[in-house]
């Protein structure tokens, strides 16, 4: 089991990039990828990481994902449920594979989007008076 030292990248990719607010904004197909890689201590090679992405029903408006890795991960994982698109079926596969093989990584992840959302600072409303001097002077 590798040691997990130093900070992870930042939940949005790069480093100095912006914090997603949520972790329905996390690129968790990259996270799958990145943990994966470190845990093999190498890069994954081309097909050695599935996406098995059909249609939720007969209507293709949702779609549905099963994530493999026969040499890395302990078992597949599907998508939470019927997605939107492809690609949401896809991320929500890695989430859950991430949840279950890096449980560790997935909670800092989850921790470092909350304690951005916390930060952030709220607007005013529209009808708040504007700042500055006081009128009539």
């Amino acid at each position: 089991d590798p040691k997990w030292t130093g900070s992870i990248t930042s939940p949005a990719g790069a480093a100095g990039a912006v914090a997603p607010a949520s972790p329905e904004e996390i690129k968790w197909s990259a996270k799958i990828h990145e943990c994966l890689a470190k845990k093999a201590a190498r890069s994954m090679t081309k097909g050695e990481i599935t996406f098995n992405t059909t249609a939720a029903d007969e209507t293709n408006k949702t779609f549905v994902s099963t994530l493999s890795a026969p040499t890395v991960l302990t078992a597949e994982y599907s998508s939470e449920g019927p997605c939107v698109s492809k690609n949401a079926a896809q991320h929500s596969a890695a989430m859950v594979a991430m949840k279950a093989e890096f449980a560790e990584v997935y909670a800092q992840l989850v921790a470092a989007c909350a304690s951005a959302s916390r930060g952030q600072k709220r607007k005013g409303s529209p009808d708040a008076a504007p700042a500055g001097p006081p009128e009539g002077k």
